[in-house]
């Protein structure tokens, strides 16, 4: 990735963007249940692109794929919001993590705005 920066951009602003993460686990039990599901995950990321107090919002079906997701929401780094060319922290995300069997597993992530 390039990042370029211009002076005078002092009031540039930049969403939140994501830029790495680990694999997704899916499971054992799941998988072998041919079982699917939906988790939604709560958080915060911190002006540095770190996630913290990652908790799990809402599960279908419950406990099933809680901590796979959290722990899939923990390792994501993030290049920080700029709003007014200052790199800012993003309290209140929620990603919904939908857990998918196929030819290969899957998921689908979305990083929504705050609730």
């Amino acid at each position: 990735m390039v990042v370029l920066t211009a002076a005078g951009c002092a009031g540039a602003s930049r969403p939140l963007q994501l830029l790495s993460g680990a694999d997704l686990v899916y499971p054992d039990q799941a998988r072998a249940a041919g079982v699917e599901g939906v988790v939604r995950v709560r958080y915060d990321v911190t002006v540095e692109g770190r996630v913290v107090n990652a908790q799990v919002d809402a599960a279908d079906p419950v406990g099933v794929f809680d901590e796979a997701a959290l722990a899939l929401v923990r390792s994501w780094r993030f290049q920080p919001a700029v709003e007014d060319g200052v790199s800012v922290g993003a309290p209140a995300r929620v990603s919904e993590i939908r857990f998918q069997l196929g030819d290969t597993d899957r998921y689908d992530r979305s990083v929504a705005v705050p609730e």
